[in-house]
């Protein structure tokens, strides 16, 4: 139960870190000097996840547990 203390921040981190991954794909695919399909699906992948746990942890810390 001491890591419930933790969840807004973990939370704050993890959307924060998807903000970041979100604007280096734009980057990527917008002047990137070549195009490659498997980092734009990595950035994809992980920029899901990230704000996914971020939004979770954030609604566990307000209460919400479904």
């Amino acid at each position: 139960m001491a890591w419930i203390a933790y969840y807004p921040l973990l939370g704050i981190l993890f959307i924060i870190t998807g903000i970041i991954i979100g604007i280096w794909f734009i980057i990527h695919v917008d002047r990137g000097f070549r195009f490659s399909g498997l980092k734009s699906v990595i950035a994809i992948i992980l920029l899901s996840i990230f704000f996914a746990f971020g939004i979770q942890f954030i609604l566990i810390s307000l209460g919400a547990l479904g």
